[in-house]
């Protein structure tokens, strides 16, 4: 009998292009059409040598797009509101960390966020008998929409949010000005008040970055209580030594499952890292296609590493509630294939890029 496989293998391919390829042409026409795109992109489309509703059909044709990422630094944000949208005021305003310069500024719909966390959290929730409880968040806050997921995440995985605000812009400054006593008080300041909320409340799940969790495993008597109560840690920022989670996963917190993830004001969201484990070889990240999509270049050609070579990450975000296409990242990562139907690479072993247009990059409490 013959075997028709591949041949199955290579129609569902075709498919998956070819709903792609329609989901990016919707995407396209409700931004540039006067009925739907916001002021932004609108204005951008009289600027453009291209016409993108007839020339962008394809997710290589978004190499068409230089990236207008600047621009958000100084838009009204009124101005990125899609006029489809006008009756949704469900939304709120983000900044960036201003990391590389003066923040950017967009807008994320709640619809949005909700959609994102749930397929942050569909692997998770689908598995038999996982553990629900209340979060702590231990990240930035107030204008970082980092979290606001972690609010909708906390609810996702059945208990309250309680949340700790980071200031990563000041810790930057103080780390420039080498005002070191001043960043290990206020790390101090940061680890007191998370071990209040971890001793006093039942958490079961904790978000914070690397260096904060460093910190807090100085503390033994918290040690042995997170022993007691943690089930998973989530750990946020750019870099993350996979050596250093892995001997905390075994040697310190054992009944402790550990995941990453990586986000960006410019992608709306974040990707989610497989859990980690002994085995593990990379810090690997999936992303959100077709919503979110990540590609790893070569800095200079801006063409595609090698799998499995380092590059510099460029984000897409492409969705009726914003389009930023091709944004080019403060990061790199070692490209992975994607997964079967999903746009674009896979990221893995996430690290800044240490100079930034001859500035050097501080990722503080990062």
């Amino acid at each position: 009998m013959k075997d028709y496989s591949h041949d199955l293998n290579e129609m569902n391919e075709i498919e998956n292009l070819n709903k792609s390829e329609l989901f990016l042409q919707s995407i396209i026409m409700w931004h540039f059409s006067e009925e739907t795109g916001s002021e932004f992109w609108l204005k951008i489309r009289h600027e453009l040598e291209f016409d993108p509703i007839k020339e962008v059909k394809t997710f290589s044709d978004l190499k068409k797009f230089p990236d207008f990422s600047e621009r958000l630094r100084t838009v009204p944000v009124e101005q990125l509101i899609p006029r489809g949208l006008k009756d949704d005021e469900n939304f709120s305003v983000y900044e960036s960390g201003g990391t590389t310069g003066a923040p950017k500024y967009v807008i994320a719909y709640d619809e949005w966020i909700n959609n994102l966390v749930d397929w942050r959290m569909s692997s998770y929730k689908n598995r038999p008998g996982r553990p629900t409880g209340n979060t702590l968040a231990a990240v930035p806050t107030g204008p970082h929409i980092v979290g606001a997921i972690n609010k909708v995440r906390a609810k996702a995985l059945g208990g309250v949010f309680f949340s700790i605000d980071i200031d990563p812009r000041w810790v930057k400054q103080l780390i420039a000005k080498s005002e070191m006593q001043s960043v290990r008080s206020y790390s101090s300041h940061l680890v007191d008040q998370i071990r209040n909320t971890l001793m006093s409340q039942h958490i079961r799940f904790l978000v914070t970055t690397p260096p904060i969790l460093r910190a807090l495993l100085k503390d033994e008597s918290l040690v042995e209580h997170m022993r007691k109560t943690l089930v998973q840690i989530t750990l946020g920022g750019t870099e993350i030594d996979l050596d250093e989670v892995k001997f905390i996963a075994t040697e310190i917190l054992p009944e402790c499952e550990f995941s990453a993830s990586y986000g960006s004001t410019s992608a709306l969201g974040v990707s989610r890292s497989s859990l980690i484990h002994r085995e593990s070889l990379y810090v690997e990240y999936d992303n959100y296609s077709p919503f979110i999509t990540y590609e790893v270049v070569d800095a200079a050609t801006r063409e595609p590493v090698n799998y499995g070579q380092r590059g510099q990450v460029i984000v897409s975000h492409l969705s009726r509630y914003a389009f930023y296409p091709r944004v080019i990242e403060r990061d790199t990562a070692i490209r992975l294939e994607g997964k079967p139907g999903q746009i674009g690479d896979r990221l893995a072993n996430i690290s800044p890029v240490r100079v930034v247009e001859g500035n050097q990059v501080i990722e503080g409490v990062y």
